[in-house]
């Protein structure tokens, strides 16, 4: 893993690289500092099999992250590295690196203190549900048409009018 790492800028010299057993579709690890008070990452090998378009998938996400630092630094909020994603390109300055075996790979600093559920209590639904709707509106202003769509149809293919609409409306803000 230090051989991916490396092609990333990372601030510092980067120590153990231990994997995360969370998701289904990309691999993940963390990316400890070898200092101790330093900065760590998240490295994601990306399902290149689901994304089908990597650089649109992390344009939209460079996008999306830059927009939401906007509006919370207009808001006034504070620790906005706590609150929205940060990516670190790749030393040729895209905003991931693809390896010999043709792999996709990203990088995030780490949020620390952050963890993830495995059961999920009605208190938790209500709050992610509240999250996730906060997210939606916070993007609702997102200049219709500079998202693309980087989801590929899985499974053999959504071709009903609800995955059509689903499509259309998460891409466009609803605004169809």
């Amino acid at each position: 893993m230090q051989s991916i790492i490396q092609h990333f800028a990372i601030k510092n010299e980067t120590g153990e690289i231990r994997p995360l057993k969370i998701g289904h579709i990309n691999d993940s690890f963390i990316v400890d500092s070898a200092t101790p008070n330093g900065e760590s990452y998240f490295l994601q090998k990306i399902n290149h099999h689901i994304f089908k378009n990597v650089a649109g998938l992390q344009q939209n996400i460079q996008i999306v992250t830059d927009h939401l630092r906007a509006k919370l630094t207009e808001a006034g909020e504070t620790d906005i590295e706590k609150k929205v994603l940060q990516l670190i390109p790749a030393k040729d300055g895209r905003l991931f690196y693809q390896d010999a075996d043709g792999d996709y790979w990203r990088v995030y600093v780490n949020m620390k203190n952050t963890h993830s559920y495995d059961v999920v209590t009605p208190e938790l639904a209500y709050k992610a549900g509240e999250a996730f709707g906060n997210f939606q509106y916070m993007l609702a202003d997102i200049p219709h048409g500079e998202l693309i769509e980087t989801f590929g149809a899985v499974q053999g293919g959504c071709k009903s009018e609800c995955c059509r609409t689903f499509s259309t409306n998460t891409m466009d803000g609803g605004r169809n």
